[in-house]
């Protein structure tokens, strides 16, 4: 369908908790896979949050796939947080799927 037309150009961005460092690391590894650019965690995190809520002429809607999930859970919970509220900004365009191992994570929240 795609490339008949019918199914809109979308960037499918994806990130594994399994490679990352530390959760926060997803910030910058998601930016880069947006962008080209690198930041600091905390960087990256505004300037993708300000991507998801400011509107802007974006041309394609954003596919992340997010595996691992459970690997990106924190005390805090911001970097899951922040995954899953993206989606919900009225100009996001942002589809978020995950896939967590972990079958109490829901509970560990």
């Amino acid at each position: 369908e795609r490339d008949e037309g019918s199914l809109q150009d979308f960037k499918f961005v994806e990130v594994n908790g399994m490679k990352l460092t530390e959760p926060r690391q997803a910030y910058v590894e998601i930016l880069k896979a947006m962008t080209g650019r690198e930041a600091t965690a905390d960087h990256a995190a505004n300037i993708l949050n300000k991507m998801f809520t400011v509107p802007a002429p974006r041309s394609s809607p954003v596919v992340l796939l997010v595996d691992e999930l459970d690997l990106l859970w924190t005390r805090k919970q911001d970097v899951m947080y922040n995954i899953f509220d993206w989606p919900t900004k009225e100009k996001a365009k942002l589809i978020v799927l995950a896939v967590a191992n972990t079958m109490d994570l829901p509970e560990r929240m």
